[in-house]
C-alpha cells in the first residue's frame, strides 16, 4: 500500500516506519524496567503513605523527599540518570523513538 511518493508500508526496508526500539537503546531499557522492579515499586507505598499525612498539600512530606534522593542517588549509581541527554563529547544520544519506549516505563510509576 503506498502512503506517499516511494513510500509504501508493506516495505520492510523503509525506515522510516520501522518503530521499533533500537539494540543500542536495549540494555537501558531493561535497567530502567529493572530499578523501577527493585528499587521504586517497593518504596511506592510508603510514599504514598507519608503524602496522605502530609502538612502542606502542594509539598512532599520529609519522609517522601528522603525516599526521592535515595532513589535519584541509586539511579545515578546505576547510570540511570539524565541518560536522555546527549554526550557531551560524541553528541550521541537516545533518539526520540528509544526515549519513548523508556519513557513509557518511567510514566507507570508516580515517584
Amino acid at each position: 500500500m503506498a502512503i506517499g511518493p516511494g513510500l509504501h508500508i508493506d516495505d520492510p526496508s523503509n525506515e522510516s516506519l520501522n518503530l521499533a526500539m533500537s539494540d543500542g537503546a536495549r540494555p537501558l531499557y531493561d535497567a530502567v524496567v529493572d530499578f523501577i522492579a527493585t528499587e521504586v515499586e517497593p518504596v511506592t507505598l510508603e510514599f504514598h503513605r507519608l503524602g496522605a499525612v502530609r502538612d502542606d498539600h502542594w509539598g512532599y512530606h520529609p519522609g517522601q523527599l528522603d525516599i526521592l534522593e535515595k532513589l535519584k542517588a541509586k539511579a545515578r549509581e546505576k547510570g540511570l540518570w539524565n541518560f536522555f541527554l546527549p554526550d557531551a563529547e560524541t553528541g550521541e544520544g537516545l533518539s526520540n523513538l528509544d526515549y519513548a519506549y523508556i519513557a513509557a516505563e518511567l510514566g507507570k510509576n508516580p515517584i
